[in-house]
């Protein structure tokens, strides 16, 4: 493994665990969010580190394109290879929904169920239509960052690790098959179903995925490890 490529996959590597664990963190205090406006607008409201807690969760995220990128420096054969860079780019596309939609939730959500907090009146019932009507295009952007970010990419990536040689396969495989499930989710919750309840078809799944991923990262810095030795 060349010099360069070899502290890309060591990047890859402490991304990956730096990013699974951030992540993990994040999900940890923001805990699912309350269904249905009036739940979830007093909700976030009574909580003041709203912000802070979705900035973590885009840092943990952005570090997950750099953990592909690594990761897909290592798988370099065949289908191995563009299954990885094709997971790499997906990734990406999922990190820009992710950071519109955390942006959503994070900021203006917060900023409007603040605002509805401290009205009275008329312009408490005001503030409560805007806050509803932000919650409602968060369903969306969210249904597509499930699909985008966790499915796809972690589908696509773990079939990359399972046909190739560089790791072990089950491991690939146990991605392939938690990233599809939640892909199928994703596409249930858009099409309108619910089928397959939140916390088993996305909570569940994408902290499986994390761990995954944190696994991957370790993989990864005693490969780069191994092939300077």
């Amino acid at each position: 493994m060349a010099a360069m490529s070899t502290i890309s996959v060591r990047l890859g590597g402490v991304c990956a665990v730096l990013g699974a664990v951030g992540y993990l963190a994040a999900g940890a205090l923001h805990r699912d969010l309350p269904s249905g406006a009036e739940n979830a607008v007093p909700h976030v409201a009574a909580h003041p580190e709203w912000h802070a807690i979705h900035l973590l969760a885009i840092l943990a995220v952005a570090l997950w394109p750099i953990a592909f990128a690594g990761l897909a420096g290592v798988l370099t054969e065949g289908w191995s290879a563009i299954l990885a860079r094709i997971a790499t780019g997906a990734v990406l596309v999922g990190f820009i929904i992710y950071v519109i939609d955390t942006a959503l939730d994070g900021y203006v959500l917060k900023v409007v169920a603040d605002t509805w907090a401290a009205a009275s009146g008329t312009g408490k019932q005001d503030a409560f239509l805007i806050a509803a009507a932000v919650y409602r295009v968060l369903q969306a952007t969210f249904v597509a960052s499930i699909i985008w970010l966790v499915g796809v990419p972690f589908s696509l990536m773990g079939l990359a690790v399972a046909v190739g040689r560089a790791f072990p396969r089950w491991l690939g495989w146990a991605a392939f098959l938690v990233g599809l499930f939640v892909t199928t989710a994703g596409i249930t919750y858009y099409l309108g179903f619910d089928a397959i309840p939140h916390l088993a078809g996305f909570v569940g799944p994408s902290g499986l995925l994390m761990i995954w991923m944190l696994v991957m990262g370790v993989l990864m810095t005693r490969s780069a490890r191994r092939s300077q030795v």
